[in-house]
């Protein structure tokens, strides 16, 4: 069951044909909330859609391509917004300049619609731990530096912007209680930092977050 109450919410899951997007969609769908999943792969945000017709919205298009991102963020306009969660980077791991670039320009061009809901944003991507390639794992430091740096700007004003990262392998279950935490309007994560998550073999009632230490 859902801990955190969605109804009334509005979500955008941002480059959602991965399977971290997936869940989150099906999650908050359930939760209650009105989702909009937006990817480049039409059939992938459709069987999203499948998942609850009802409550989430598919829409195709490419959130790496700057024209399509300023059409989305223009058509949106100033519409109420309490949840935008970047993908970019686990969508297209071999394009994270790309997903850098993305993940600021789609904040700001929603800025206006998260002001006037809940205003967080979630970005995800995966430990430079487990990137191979040097370019790439200087991207996943780069990366990094994002939330703090978009939450210095004036126009986060009042917005919390906060990363995930996703260890090697599956951490769906710690994913999903680290994004309930954060929908509570008394959440206790800080604005502008990067969480770590742990594996998937974790106790349900805790967080999903690692542990500063061993306990």
């Amino acid at each position: 069951m859902d801990a955190i109450d969605f109804r009334e919410c509005v979500v955008v899951i941002l480059a959602a044909g991965c399977a971290e997007g997936r869940d989150l969609a099906s999650m908050s769908a359930r939760a209650g909330a009105r989702v909009v999943v937006v990817d480049n792969d039409a059939a992938e945000v459709n069987a999203i859609a499948r998942l609850a017709p009802d409550r989430i919205e598919a829409l195709h298009l490419d959130v790496l391509n700057p024209a399509h991102c300023r059409v989305f963020c223009e058509a949106w306009g100033d519409e109420p917004l309490d949840l935008l969660i970047q993908c970019q980077a686990l969508r297209a791991p071999h394009r994270l300049g790309a997903a850098a670039q993305s993940i600021p320009a789609m904040t700001e061009g929603l800025a206006k619609g998260l002001a006037r809901g809940r205003g967080r944003v979630v970005t995800l991507h995966r430990s430079a731990e487990v990137v191979e390639n040097v370019g790439q794992r200087a991207m996943t430091h780069a990366l990094e530096a994002l939330p703090w740096l978009m939450q210095a700007t004036p126009w986060a004003k009042g917005l919390r912007v906060t990363a995930l990262r996703l260890p090697e392998g599956r951490a769906h279950h710690g994913l999903r209680m680290a994004v309930r935490g954060m929908m509570a309007r008394d959440t206790p994560f800080a604005p502008g930092v990067v969480l770590p998550l742990s594996p998937d073999a974790i106790d349900a009632g805790r967080s999903g977050v690692k542990p500063a230490r061993d306990e």
